[in-house]
């Protein structure tokens, strides 16, 4: 598969988030085929742990009835 991304790509991962990726990448044994493939996945799950954050403060507030989390497929499109 072909990996299309921006030269740029770095400036769009968040750092603060390093340890947490290597965690996921450790806990769900997770590799990749080359630097470009992990930074496309990286950002996929950066999306998905936004979404997880988002939905799950509007549980707080009482606006869903339910909780999300993440999985082994949280760094793929779904």
């Amino acid at each position: 598969m072909s990996w299309e991304i921006p030269d740029d790509v770095l400036s769009h991962v968040t750092a603060e988030l390093d340890l947490d990726w290597i965690v996921y990448k450790k806990v769900h044994n997770k590799t990749f085929d080359g630097v470009k493939e992990e930074m496309v996945r990286r950002l996929y799950w950066e999306d998905t742990l936004r979404f997880i954050r988002e939905h799950n403060l509007r549980y707080d507030r009482g606006e869903v009835t339910y909780t999300v989390g993440e999985n082994q497929f949280a760094d793929m499109v779904g």
